[in-house]
């Protein structure tokens, strides 16, 4: 089955998926992290996976921005409690709110 963009390729190592996170937050775009178990081709909405932020700033009450490094954690803390899952990382852009970036990240374990 092939999806998005990368879908041609071999599996992305976590350094290369951490330097499409980076370029994704360098480009300003919204990060979101989407699970789907049986995904089909015509699927266009898959489950979200909540960003939990790294840090609050106690002065401001705010969460700190998102790093690459944080994005990756939260990849794998996703495919940890959804072994059997497709998870792929999108980038929304808050003006055109339309994806400008998304890939499969990680593709279910051996023996599903």
């Amino acid at each position: 089955m092939r999806f998005e963009t990368f879908s041609f390729l071999p599996p992305l190592s976590p350094t290369q998926i951490e330097a499409q996170a980076a370029y994704l937050l360098k480009q300003g775009l919204i990060a979101a992290i989407e699970h789907a178990e049986n995904p089909s081709h015509a699927d266009i909405y898959w489950r979200q996976w909540p960003i939990v932020p790294a840090k609050i700033n106690s002065a401001t009450n705010q969460p700190e921005p998102l790093s690459a490094s944080h994005l990756l954690n939260q990849l794998e803390a996703c495919a940890r409690r959804h072994p059997y899952a497709f998870i792929r990382l999108c980038g929304y852009c808050p003006k055109s709110r339309l994806v400008q970036m998304c890939f499969v990240a990680r593709t279910p374990q051996e023996g599903q």
